[in-house]
C-alpha cells in the first residue's frame, strides 16, 4: 500500500509542476468571476520567423573565436571585423579567465553580450566583467524557465534584455550575421533545453554554438528544417551524455567539436561516447581544459580554419599569502620583489564558497610590502575590503588563490 501512495504522490507532484510551468493566475478578479489565466510570455512555444531567409551573406570578415577555458562553464568572444561580442559569462570564478581573455584581445568595449540561459555558469560572471568591460546590448531567448535570472544579470550591467525569437538575426557587419535557431519550444523540465542557439556563416564556413542545448532542442531544430551543418560545432551541455545525440551528430557534421569544460569538475562532461560520435564524422575534438587560456580560432579569408593554444606568461612571480585568516576574515599578500607592481585585475578566489575579489585598477603593491584584503565584517585594518560579508569558511578546510591578470595562479594557501 504504502508503494502505491508514494506513486500516487510523485504522479500528483508531476502534474502540479507542470501545470505551473504552463502559466500563471492573475489577481484580477471581478463581479465574482473566476480568476484570469495568463500564459507567462517566457514559457511560450515561439514560431520560427523568417529574417534568417532574407539576409544576404557576402564578403571576406576578419574574424577570431577565442573559447575561453572558463571552467565547467560557457565563455566564448567572438571578434567580427574589429568588434567583440560575448557569448555567455561563465560564473562567478570564471571571471579571472575571461578577464585575461578580453585583456588578450584587446577589448575595450562589448558590441553585446549574448546570455544563452539562466544557469550561474552562464552568467554569473556578467556582475563583476560589467564593472570593467561595458557592453552595448545583452541579448537573451525569448524563452526560459527562470526569466527573472536572466534580467537581473543584465541589470547588473545596467542593460535591458533584447530578447531574440527563432528566425530573427542579429547583424555583426555588412554581410555576417548571428542567425538564431533556438529555442523554440518551452521546455518546463531542464532549462537547458531552452538555450539559445546561434549560427554564424563566415568566410564559407559555418560556426553553431549549441549552448547548453540537449536533445529535446535538437529534435524541436531539426524538425523546423534548419540546415545545422557546419564546419565547427561548440558541443552542447559540455559535452554531457544528455547532449549531442547521434542523429544530431549526423545532422551538423563538423570538421572541429569544441567541448567548454573542466573534467576535474564534472567528470562526466566530455563524455568518451560523445567524443567517439564526434570523431566518428571526422570531427577534431577540442577540449578546453586542455588549454591553458582557452582555444583562438581563426577563420581565414580563404576558408582555412586554425586552432591555436593561448598561453599567457605570468606578470610577476613576486607575490605570495602571507597568511588567511579564518578569525579575523582576512587575506595578506607580499611583494618579494624589488619593484612595486601593479596588480590591477588580479584576483584572490576562495575554494570552499567559490567568492571572488578583483584588485580595482590602480592597484600597486609596493616593493617589499603588504596587502591586506578583508571581508566586509571583519573588523581588522584592511587595504581593501571583499565586498562578501565573509569570506573563509570557518568550520572546513578553504583555500586561497592569487590569480594575475593573465589568468595564471601564482601562490595558494591553506586558510588557518
Amino acid at each position: 500500500m504504502k508503494q502505491y501512495i508514494r506513486f500516487f504522490a510523485v504522479l500528483l507532484s508531476a502534474v502540479l509542476f507542470l501545470t505551473s510551468c504552463t502559466g500563471s493566475v492573475t489577481s484580477g478578479e471581478t463581479s465574482g468571476d473566476a480568476p484570469e489565466t495568463t500564459v507567462d510570455s517566457y514559457r511560450t512555444d515561439r514560431e520560427v520567423r523568417d529574417d534568417y531567409k532574407s539576409i544576404e551573406i557576402s564578403g571576406e570578415h576578419d574574424i577570431r573565436i577565442f573559447f575561453v577555458n572558463a571552467g565547467k562553464a560557457d565563455s566564448i568572444l567572438v571578434e567580427a571585423d574589429g568588434k567583440h561580442y560575448l557569448i555567455d559569462t561563465g560564473e562567478k570564478t570564471s571571471v579571472p579567465k575571461i578577464s585575461a581573455a578580453l585583456e588578450y584581445m584587446e577589448v575595450e568595449r562589448l558590441s553585446a553580450v549574448f546570455l544563452t540561459h539562466s544557469h550561474g555558469d552562464h552568467i554569473g560572471g556578467m556582475p563583476m566583467l560589467s564593472q570593467h568591460w561595458a557592453s552595448d546590448v545583452c541579448y537573451t531567448p525569448a524563452i526560459s524557465g527562470e526569466m527573472t535570472k536572466i534580467q537581473k544579470a543584465a541589470a547588473s550591467a545596467s542593460l535591458e534584455p533584447v530578447m531574440l525569437d527563432p528566425g530573427q538575426v542579429v547583424e555583426l557587419s555588412e554581410g555576417l550575421y548571428f542567425e538564431v535557431l533556438g529555442p523554440i519550444r518551452f521546455n518546463p523540465l531542464d532549462e537547458n533545453d531552452n538555450s539559445l542557439v546561434l549560427r554564424m556563416t563566415v568566410n564559407g564556413k559555418t560556426v553553431l554554438f549549441a549552448a547548453d542545448m540537449q536533445h529535446e532542442e535538437e529534435k524541436t531544430l531539426m524538425r523546423a528544417g534548419f540546415d545545422l551543418r557546419c564546419d565547427i560545432l561548440k558541443v552542447g551541455n559540455h559535452g554531457n551524455k544528455d547532449a549531442t545525440s547521434t542523429a544530431f551528430i549526423e545532422e551538423t557534421s563538423p570538421d572541429y567539436a569544441v567541448i567548454t569544460t573542466d573534467r576535474t569538475v564534472d567528470e562526466n562532461s566530455a563524455h568518451k561516447s560523445i567524443r567517439n560520435g564526434l570523431e566518428s564524422v571526422g570531427a577534431e575534438v577540442l577540449i578546453t581544459d586542455e588549454y591553458d587560456l582557452g582555444i583562438l580560432c581563426e577563420i581565414a579569408h580563404d576558408g582555412t580554419i586554425t586552432m591555436e593554444n593561448v598561453a599567457w606568461g605570468h606578470v610577476s612571480d613576486d607575490v605570495e599569502f602571507v597568511s588567511i585568516s579564518k578569525e579575523e576574515q582576512t587575506a595578506v599578500i607580499r611583494n618579494t620583489g624589488s619593484e612595486d607592481l601593479d596588480l590591477s585585475y588580479w584576483f584572490i578566489t576562495s575554494d570552499r564558497g567559490g567568492e571572488l575579489f578583483m584588485f580595482p585598477e590602480g592597484a600597486v603593491l609596493p616593493a617589499g610590502g603588504e596587502l591586506v584584503v578583508a571581508a566586509n565584517d571583519s573588523k581588522a585594518d584592511a587595504d581593501y575590503k571583499w565586498g562578501d560579508a565573509k569570506v573563509w569558511n570557518k568550520n572546513k578546510d578553504d583555500k586561497g588563490t592569487l590569480i594575475d591578470r593573465h589568468g595564471n595562479v601564482i601562490d595558494e594557501m591553506l586558510s588557518e
